[in-house]
């Protein structure tokens, strides 16, 4: 079953955004612990352990998403 090339720029660009997106939130994250007076490296902790294991699930997720694209033929 052919897939138009259209799915692989989609797929690509909402991999991008997800990935902009979970970047932006993990930021965030940092940004609001240095507020409550944490200093850098306590604040880096305290980001990846609220937000690493979403940003890890997304990657994962969207991994796995990409790699369905390896069985239809494309193009």
């Amino acid at each position: 079953m052919p897939i138009s090339v259209f799915a692989v720029n989609l797929s690509c660009a909402l991999g991008f955004g997800l990935a902009v997106d979970y970047a932006l939130f993990t930021l965030a994250r940092y940004r609001e612990e240095r507020a409550r007076g944490l200093d850098a490296e306590q604040a880096v902790g305290r980001a990846m352990s609220t937000t690493g294991r979403a940003v890890v699930f997304c990657a994962l997720t969207m991994a796995w998403c990409m790699a369905g694209l390896l069985v239809f033929r494309w193009g």
